[in-house]
């Protein structure tokens, strides 16, 4: 049953299923426009020429129901493109609902050509309007193996059932069903492949995404303290600086270092010295977490830590508390916290 599995896709991960039906939709959105534009041409042509007696035309005693069929279809595929293409319509409907309803307009529009055709053939004409909005509905859209099974086969279920009720028997109805069956068979795996063709291209695009994300972690990042580096810090002093300026609230910059660590490396080797500088980061990070700040490698043994919202009133907490957290790690080493601040409002 691997094959089978293949066909039915499952997310793993809720948010990539949402990312990837998010933009499924459009895509489906924008291409039904465009179906549905032809679609009001095409049936509002057949309209027109149905009131003109001088054309070749016979539909005769279904005149009446040809015409309703033309007439439904045009409403519908209207009201579908007007909700789908105007702005403030657009911004009242939620996604899922214009999701649903796809799926049901693709249900619809498959009844009325099955409908279409039945009518044709019960009058001895034939008609491939059936088969040719299979085609057309499953190279226009993106849907679920699910979705598109049960809309495909669903009405392909009806369009077997209703061939006694127009009158169809003996080799018209074998014929009618095996070509029906082979085409909705047909539709359903372009559908598929279409879907799966999107969900790899969606995959291929994510890793590039995630990858892009990973490389620039580590261009940001310092590799001994995993804290920001001083690249990345020019981008957020700056972010953090025009925020404080929008809100007029105070910003705090810390500048961090360790005395006498020069003397500390070339005592006890810079592996020793590299561990300090860890536990030291590793303080500021809960520092930073605790007061909701930012923190950065600036270079060697110094760290810069940037605060909004931080009063000057305590910054001699936050100087004190980090003071305090690493003098059980100091035992070998005489360490101060040699603070230098500057403070914006």
């Amino acid at each position: 049953m691997k094959w089978l599995n293949e066909y039915f896709i499952n997310f793993t991960d809720k948010d990539k299923k949402k990312a990837f039906d998010l933009e499924v939709l459009k895509l489906n959105i924008h291409r039904t426009r465009i179906l549905a534009a032809l679609i009001i041409f095409l049936e509002g042509f057949f309209l027109l020429i149905s009131f003109i007696p001088a054309l070749p035309i016979n539909y005769g005693d279904y005149l009446q129901v040809y015409r309703s069929f033309y007439i439904f279809l045009l409403a519908y595929t209207g009201i579908y493109l007007l909700c789908v293409t105007h702005p403030v319509i657009r911004k009242k409907i939620s996604y899922t609902f214009v999701e649903n309803w796809l799926v049901v307009s693709g249900f619809l529009l498959l009844m009325w050509a099955m409908g279409i055709t039945l009518l044709d053939h019960m009058r001895g004409v034939n008609n491939f309007t059936y088969f040719f909005m299979l085609m057309a509905f499953a190279s226009a859209t993106v849907i679920s193996p699910r979705r598109s099974f049960l809309i495909y086969f669903g009405n392909h279920l009806l369009y077997l059932l209703l061939h006694p009720v127009f009158g169809l028997s003996g080799e018209q109805l074998v014929s009618n069903i095996l070509n029906a069956t082979t085409v909705v068979l047909t539709a359903w795996i372009i559908s598929t492949i279409f879907y799966k063709y999107h969900h790899k291209d969606f995959m291929k695009q994510q890793k590039i995404i995630e990858q892009q994300k990973a490389l620039e972690r580590l261009s940001s990042r310092d590799p001994l303290t995993n804290l920001y580096n001083r690249r990345n810090l020019e981008r957020k002093l700056l972010e953090y600086y025009n925020q404080a300026q929008k809100s007029k609230t105070p910003l705090t910059v810390l500048m961090v270092d360790i005395d006498y660590y020069k003397g500390y490396n070339d005592s006890y080797g810079h592996v020793k010295g590299d561990k300090i500088i860890q536990i030291v980061a590793e303080y500021i990070k809960q520092i930073v977490r605790e007061h909701g700040g930012y923190a950065c490698r600036y270079g060697g043994d110094e760290i810069c830590m940037i605060f909004s919202q931080l009063r000057e009133n305590q910054l001699e907490d936050v100087r004190e508390e980090l003071h305090e957290a690493l003098r059980s790690e100091a035992k070998q080493m005489k360490t101060y916290m040699m603070k230098r601040k500057a403070v914006f409002t």
